[in-house]
């Protein structure tokens, strides 16, 4: 997520980069690995935020939902997501990824 998990697009443009920035930085500092991929908090985000991402390090970035991917056709930037509850039986999950 960006470093203060705020709706990215409620902040100033350097606000933003600066919050992608510092994020990845955290990330790769605590992890002592590379960071390419940022979740979208609360899954918002827009064009001008999506064109931060090349500039401040990420090669793709998770939206908050939406369903599976499809490798052939993936967007990098809008990476699809099931949201994980705790209502949710495994086997609910699976027939959400249609495994089951």
């Amino acid at each position: 997520h960006t470093w203060s998990h705020g709706i990215i697009t409620n902040i100033p443009i350097e606000q933003a980069e600066r919050e992608l920035a510092q994020s990845k930085i955290d990330i790769e500092v605590n992890v002592g690995k590379p960071c390419f991929i940022v979740a979208w908090s609360h899954g918002i985000f827009n064009g001008e935020v999506l064109s931060l991402l090349p500039k401040t390090g990420y090669r793709g970035a998770a939206a908050y939902d939406g369903g599976i991917n499809i490798i052939s056709n993936i967007n990098l930037y809008e990476i699809k997501r099931i949201r994980i509850v705790a209502e949710l039986s495994p086997l609910a999950y699976a027939q959400l990824m249609e495994l089951k």
